[in-house]
């Protein structure tokens, strides 16, 4: 007799997999099923690459892949080891016609995952493992990106940054523009000094930016003043 075990072992999925199994639990309003390919490494379960869809016959509350279906299926995807499927809009918690199911399908088996969705993103998942004849329930499932995702993260990490301009004042006290003087800017990206009619969000007036909230709050921080006085230091060029 199986035990069920309350610790957990680590379940990762690929975000593009786990992406094809939400869309395909949306895309129909009957239950459908699907097996996906995993990796182990002792109590680490990774589940990867494309969701796996046979052909089905599906209802409110069923679904039935025949015999010659699921042969071609596993003679095509012989490392599949994650049944999944939708309760469409039901909780998922695994019916005692699943757990039937799951007996069938990790017979002779070293270990097998069971992940049910519903329309409300909601997902449940256990993993079965048939050597130790333990059974974990409820496990949480992590999304691992991939790795064009990551490349892309490191690109937003290099590329952008936080907007910043250094306010350069000219020609009296706190910045007051007189006639015959010449506002400069630091723009702030290297590529030289920006004029005031080049510089978005810039007083020609009193020679001054907005600042950011991270900027005004980092004022009232380091001098003990509320958010009105920090803005009017900023404005009059003693920030």
């Amino acid at each position: 007799m199986r035990q069920i075990d309350s610790t957990e072992p680590m379940v990762t999925i690929d975000a593009e997999t786990w992406g094809q199994i939400m869309f395909a639990t949306q895309a129909v309003n009957t239950e459908i099923t699907g097996w996906l390919n995993v990796k182990r490494d002792e109590d680490c379960f990774h589940i990867h690459g494309d969701l796996v869809i046979p052909k089905q016959e599906v209802g409110s509350a069923s679904i039935d892949v025949s015999a010659p279906e699921m042969a071609l299926m596993l003679d095509q995807h012989d490392n599949v080891r994650c049944w999944w499927h939708s309760h469409v809009d039901m909780a998922t918690n695994p019916s005692s016609t699943d757990v039937t199911q799951m007996d069938g399908y990790a017979e002779n088996l070293p270990f097998y995952l069971m992940l049910i969705t519903n329309k409300s993103g909601d997902y449940g998942l256990e993993v079965w493992d048939m050597e130790s004849n333990l059974i974990w329930e409820g496990i949480e499932l992590s999304s691992v990106p991939t790795r064009d995702v990551e490349k892309l993260a490191d690109i937003i990490k290099d590329n952008v940054k936080e907007k910043a301009f250094s306010v350069h004042h000219w020609g009296g006290k706190n910045g007051i523009y007189h006639p015959g003087s010449t506002p400069i800017y630091e723009n702030g990206n290297g590529s030289g000094n920006t004029y005031p009619y080049d510089l978005g969000g810039v007083s020609a007036v009193h020679g001054w930016c907005n600042p950011t909230q991270m900027e005004v709050e980092r004022l009232m921080s380091r001098e003990g003043i509320d958010e009105d006085e920090a803005l009017a230091w900023f404005e009059e060029g003693l920030a």
